[in-house]
């Protein structure tokens, strides 16, 4: 079978079980809600099958790593390997809820995790730093709110000028909110759009 023809059958499969799902939301048929609480089970089904596909791919991508001695990232591999055979055995055998897998969890992912978090601040600062640099309208329209925002968050400026209370408190609970809904539904329409040109058989890059 060539690749046009796989490629063919599974739009046409995948177009047929959204179109499915999607009339069977609007029409309240016993029959089709049934069938569509089964497609949903199998979707979850297919789901956990790819994690292992993933966990697979992971480990063998890794091991190859590790086996040609790749220049400074073999030892991560190694890290890496461990620690995922170690939580998987414990999360299998003691179940997650165990004392061991919870102080492995608590003691050395979530502070690795919060370390990882702070890191990634130095580069909020450089790439904030590169945006406020004004060389067009634009990037003025867009300092002016942001400077607003930073004044609001900081007491300081507070105790100098009252009205940088009143003005940031305006501008995230009036005009952040009408920008945040208007980007929710933009990607809302966004999100219709697509699914029909699925549907259709008009957007195909999803097919690889």
């Amino acid at each position: 079978m060539s690749k046009y023809l796989k490629s063919l059958g599974a739009l046409y499969f995948a177009s047929a079980i959204a179109l499915f799902i999607f009339i069977e939301y609007y029409l309240a048929v016993p029959v089709l809600s049934a069938a569509s609480k089964e497609l949903q089970g199998f979707a979850i089904t297919a789901g956990g099958f790819a994690i292992v596909l993933g966990f697979t791919e992971m480990a063998r991508l890794h091991l190859t790593r590790i086996r040609k001695k790749t220049a400074k990232e073999w030892p991560f591999s190694i890290c890496l390997l461990v620690a995922l055979g170690v939580i998987t055995i414990l999360g299998l055998v003691l179940t997650p809820r165990h004392w061991i897998y919870q102080t492995l969890f608590g003691n050395v992912y979530t502070p690795l995790d919060s370390a990882m978090y702070a890191l990634t601040g130095f580069y909020i600062i450089s790439a904030t730093f590169r945006a406020f640099r004004i060389r067009s309208m634009d990037m003025l329209i867009f300092m002016i709110p942001a400077m607003l925002i930073l004044m609001y968050n900081g007491p300081i400026f507070a105790a100098v000028w009252e009205g940088f209370g009143p003005l940031g408190a305006w501008l995230v609970d009036v005009a952040n909110t009408a920008a945040l809904r208007a980007y929710r539904i933009t990607a809302a329409v966004g999100a219709v759009v697509f699914t029909v040109r699925v549907i259709l058989g008009i957007e195909r890059r999803w097919l690889g």
